[in-house]
């Protein structure tokens, strides 16, 4: 007798598809393959070793940070980029994860390597060949940390960045982690393979804080630096809001940038502040510009931003940018601010490098650093209930009292200087 065989509906193929990727995500990160991925590491730093000392290409090799619609990544890049000399190849998981600067891009070759830092060792064999066929032609080999190496997002993206540099010290190469943070909460994991990339590997922290939390592991190469921002030099006018800004001057309203963070932005409550923040800026006497710092699925600040300033669209002393800028165009639009409320920190500090006093939510460890560095400690905000009491005390408070805005002002050159520190050996 026949039967009918009804085909597997593509919702379920979907589901199952979706449960193995779980499963799998998992299991990269757990305990064992953890410890898996360190012992990967030893047998290409094996299959990479120079016996005896041997002339390395001329290029550096860069991994910036997971970019993918966030200003701070393309920020940390191009100031990287700015401060480098020489040919780059630049190792991307992904073709449109970052913008090449047009005044660079002669000098770089991009590589793409899907699941180069993200996907487990079993999947991995051809992406660790083609890495190590990428270590003759180069003399350096520099991470860009931000906030990535502690694993605070991912403990298998951390282990993976600090593998790389260890197969790279066993080629003989100059290897470094520029400006990172650590929450000092690391895994056993984490922490095993920052261990192994020691005495070869320069790690550049980009705060005090963070600095003192890696003081206690005893590594040999750490350098306290400050963010490569700091050192970010390019400016371009955000043509479309040049006359709302005039407006604002003429009419005697000095610009208060806000900034929603679409990873914090998670409750109603977050949003009710701001809410409260936005109507009592504007109530002051202020005006208010909404800048998304990150658009993106699953963390997009133009929808969080949208939210907060939502039924205030016919008032000329609110305005929303739309779009993703550049990090030029973000160091103008900070230069025409009297401050900032910022969830993210690479807004903050172009508010900071701009001499612009700026309040900052604390997330993931790594505020308290920045802040200590540019002497604004008390303008640390808890994303939580009471947050648009404190916001609004704090922009008063910068208001009332000058002296806040000097004391950025005068630890500008210091910070300058100290972001410079990350790129020491490379220029």
């Amino acid at each position: 007798m026949l039967r009918w065989v009804e085909p597997v509906s593509s919702s379920l193929v979907a589901k199952a598809k979706g449960w193995l990727f779980a499963l799998e995500h998992r299991l990269a990160r757990s305990w064992v393959s953890l410890r898996c991925e360190l012992l990967v590491a030893r047998w290409d730093s094996i299959l990479v070793s120079r016996p005896v000392p041997s002339r390395s290409g001329p290029r550096h090799l860069l991994v910036p940070t997971v970019g993918m619609g966030n200003i701070g990544d393309q920020a940390m890049l191009e100031a990287w980029l700015d401060h480098v000399d020489g040919p780059v190849t630049l190792l991307l998981a992904r073709v449109d994860s970052h913008r090449i600067p047009r005044r660079h891009a002669p000098r770089i070759d991009v590589v793409v390597a899907p699941g180069l830092l993200d996907a487990p060792w079993w999947r991995r064999r051809g992406l660790r060949a083609s890495l190590r066929s990428l270590l003759p032609a180069s003399r350096t080999v520099s991470i860009i940390g931000a906030d990535i190496m502690d694993g605070g997002y991912d403990k298998l993206e951390a282990v993976l960045r600090f593998n790389m540099l260890t197969v790279a010290n066993a080629a003989g190469l100059s290897t470094r982690v520029t400006g990172f943070s650590w929450n000092g909460r690391a895994s056993p994991a984490v922490v095993r393979a920052l261990r192994q990339t020691q005495p070869g590997t320069e790690l550049c922290v980009r705060d005090p804080h963070s600095y003192e939390r890696l003081v206690s592991l005893h590594l040999e190469k750490l350098v306290q630096v400050s963010d490569m921002v700091f050192c970010f030099n390019q400016t371009e006018p955000y043509e479309p809001i040049v006359g709302w800004c005039d407006r604002m001057a003429i009419a005697g309203r000095r610009i208060v940038i806000v900034n929603a963070s679409g990873l914090l932005m998670s409750s109603t409550v977050l949003l009710d502040e701001y809410r409260y923040f936005v109507e009592t800026m504007l109530a002051d006497g202020f005006a208010v510009l909404a800048v998304p710092h990150v658009i993106r699925p699953g963390d997009d600040d133009l929808a969080a931003c949208r939210s907060v300033v939502r039924g205030l669209e016919g008032d000329d002393a609110v305005l929303l940018i739309g779009e993703l800028l550049s990090p030029a165009q973000v160091a103008w639009v900070a230069s025409k601010a009297f401050a900032t409320l910022s969830g993210r920190m690479h807004l903050a500090i172009f508010s900071l490098l701009a001499a612009r006093p700026a309040a900052v939510l604390s997330s993931q460890g790594k505020v308290s650093g920045l802040m200590a560095l540019t002497g604004l400690d008390d303008f640390i905000l808890s994303p939580a209930v009471g947050l648009g009491r404190e916001a609004v005390e704090a922009i008063r408070r910068i208001a009332r009292d000058p002296a806040i805005a000097g004391v950025v002002q005068e630890r500008l050159a210091s910070l300058r200087g100290m972001a410079l520190d990350n790129f020491v050996g490379l220029r």
